[in-house]
């Protein structure tokens, strides 16, 4: 057996395999006499199949699992030991089998890895280190948005339905136009916003209490399945498995509308708590202004890993195999084979610095040994659920096992897995490099933001973003 690279560029070339008789026929025939004990066929005793009819019935089959072993151990075993890698698969060139299991050749079309120095694209790297500044103009700003959002619901009684609106209604199935004997009946809630569904909404805008009306169980809300409507609507149980048309008569019987809230301690308290200590609304202010630069920092970090990956991909200046990652993807992708020119070397460019962080992150992994259990995703993810919620206030168990529920899909863990694993690399990176502190206003903030986000599709910070409370 045989193997060896031809090069057709940097980090481009053939990879033959040489397959000769002594590398299969043994494999093959222990293969076929193992098959042959345990083979059951009409006419022939177990184990006494002639090995003419094993040959013709399993032969094949054999044959090319087994030489499809070799090729993987033999391509393995050559990555292993010019200690490099493969990038995508594997570009069938040219097959000459014969029969005779003699002179088999393969021959694959092949991207190597290029060639790492971290350490030099760390020492060249300097990346931002953006502080925004919190004026008293921004928190003012965001206590008049937080007191028109947690504000309380309070029932009006004399008005007519508006946008934001909470509206009660009370529904009865309908058969040929009048109430169904024994018919599904429900009271339920709806917000009137972007998910109320749209032919819902303008049935009932400008009503009132009491206006009654028929309409489809399925436009209610927006992306409501069957099931869905069946809980939450209808409030069947699961064992219920009653059929129901669409029509249903509804009934507005009352309408809540969100209240200012009043910037006092109950408002104070419902936000952060029934322990968090207030004296005045200046600690409304101080703890607001906390809670904003607290959120500016977090987002200015994603901003410094962005530039920080972006900073180590031009620095590093890694020889990818252009010519073939383009034969590669255009063969093997459809939505790459329909990209116009333009537009595939822009989405080339950020495919290579993906490349470039997933080498950096083995690396990093590597050099700092980063391992992670199972109970550290778990920390991580409650983490960044009180981060989000951080009026939530549970025992650590019921945090634990919100945490389980979460990740109990092995895609959602695996997914937490790797943005710990990321961060945790951010981390060591982050100190590895050369930051300049840059104090920017909340007008440059956003630019920074829009520039990011006119040429990747993995940032979208957005002041807007309801960084204080669920």
């Amino acid at each position: 057996m045989n193997i060896n690279f031809t090069s057709l560029g940097t980090n481009h070339g053939i990879l033959s395999v040489q397959l000769e008789e002594l590398d299969l026929k043994p494999a093959i025939q222990e293969k076929l006499k193992t098959i042959r004990k345990t083979a059951h066929l009409k006419g022939f005793r177990q184990g006494a199949v002639p090995e003419s009819m094993i040959q013709k019935l399993y032969g094949q089959a054999v044959k090319d699992e087994l030489i499809q072993k070799l090729l993987n151990d033999q391509i393995q075993k050559y990555q292993e030991d010019q200690k490099r890698r493969f990038i995508g698969d594997l570009l069938q060139g040219s097959n000459n089998f014969e029969e005779d299991l003699k002179n088999n050749l393969y021959q694959f079309e092949v991207g190597l890895s290029p060639d790492m120095d971290l350490s030099n694209g760390l020492s060249q790297s300097v990346i931002p280190n953006y502080q925004v500044n919190i004026t008293d103009e921004l928190v003012t700003e965001e206590l008049n948005q937080m007191m028109e959002r947690y504000g309380p619901q309070e029932s009006v009684e004399a008005s007519i339905v508006q946008e934001k609106d909470l509206i009660t209604l009370e529904v009865v199935e309908l058969l040929n136009g009048i109430p169904k004997e024994g018919g599904i009946s429900s009271v339920f809630e709806v917000l009137v916003d972007e998910n109320c569904h749209p032919a819902l909404a303008e049935k009932i805008k400008g009503q009132g209490n009491d206006f009654t009306f028929e309409h489809s169980i399925f436009e209610v809300e927006v992306d409501l399945d069957e099931t869905a409507i069946r809980k939450y609507l209808l409030k069947l149980q699961a064992d219920d498995i009653r059929e129901f048309g669409p029509l249903f008569q509804m009934k507005l019987i009352e309408i809540k509308r969100k209240k200012r809230a009043e910037l006092n301690e109950d408002f104070f308290k419902s936000l952060y708590g029934p322990d968090a200590e207030y004296n005045s609304e200046e600690d409304f202010r101080i703890r607001v202004k906390a809670d904003i630069q607290n959120y500016y920092q977090k987002e200015c970090e994603k901003i410094q890993e962005i530039k920080l990956t972006k900073e180590l991909f031009k620095n590093l200046n890694l020889d990818y195999p252009d010519a073939f990652l383009k034969k590669w993807l255009r063969s093997e992708f459809k939505e790459w084979a329909e990209k116009n020119d333009s537009t595939f070397d822009h989405d080339l460019y950020h495919f290579k610095e993906g490349l470039t962080w997933q080498m950096i992150r083995e690396a990093v992994m590597m050099e700092q040994n980063i391992q992670l259990t199972e109970a550290e995703v778990y920390q991580s993810w409650i983490n960044d659920f009180r981060a989000q919620y951080p009026s939530f206030n549970l025992p650590m168990e019921q945090w634990m096992s919100m945490a389980e529920r979460g990740l109990k899909d092995k895609e959602k863990f695996r997914t937490a897995y790797m943005n710990l694993v990321d961060q945790r690399c951010f981390e060591w990176l982050k100190n590895q490099v050369t930051k300049e502190d840059k104090k920017i206003s909340i007008e440059e903030f956003r630019d920074i933001v829009k520039q990011i986000n006119s040429h990747d599709d993995h940032f979208h910070g957005d002041d807007g973003h309801d960084h204080h409370h669920g």
